[in-house]
């Protein structure tokens, strides 16, 4: 993972955390377009291989089960993830900009907080 984010500019961050991952559907495929679109790097924290994407990876992008959010964040040009709170506080603690995309339980009352703290409106 280190040697990738060493390999170019900063990547955008895309993970569903520890819980969403689980209901993914196209979250990941959505992502690369996405990052592509935007001339960007992306790196995806897929949480489990089930995640991966069936056609290979384009240049530029990079997927892992898992990194820790305190290495990885910092060193993201932005981050878009599914609001949980552990990822929310690393998402702010980064600097970087976030998108937060909620899934389920506390995630829209941690996205309106962000927004709220942010001073962001809709």
């Amino acid at each position: 993972m280190l040697e990738f984010l060493d390999a170019g500019p900063p990547p955008i961050v895309f993970t569903l955390g520890s819980s969403a991952f689980w209901v993914a559907r196209d979250f990941y495929r959505d992502s690369i377009a996405a990052a592509g679109a935007l001339g960007r790097r992306a790196l995806l924290l897929i949480g489990h291989s089930r995640n991966l994407p069936q056609a290979a990876l384009p240049e530029g992008v990079a997927a892992f089960e898992y990194a820790p959010y305190s290495e990885v964040l910092p060193r993201a040009c932005a981050i878009v993830h599914q609001g949980g709170v552990g990822t929310a506080g690393q998402g702010l603690r980064s600097g970087k900009p976030v998108s937060i995309l909620p899934h389920a339980h506390d995630q829209f009352d941690n996205a309106a907080r962000v927004e709220m703290v942010l001073g962001l409106k809709r």
